[in-house]
């Protein structure tokens, strides 16, 4: 394992259609995992 190694879990979720076009004309995944850190990190930060 490489030192920047994260396993990952598949899942599934509902995302508002208007939404999901804005992120598929961008890489998505991995768009949707920085954002979801971000705010993540933010919370921690409180």
């Amino acid at each position: 394992m490489g030192r920047f190694y994260r396993p990952q879990n598949m899942i599934t979720i509902q995302i508002d259609t208007d939404i999901l076009s804005w992120l598929e004309s961008q890489n998505y995944q991995n768009k949707i995992n920085d954002i979801l850190r971000t705010f993540m990190l933010q919370q921690l930060k409180l």
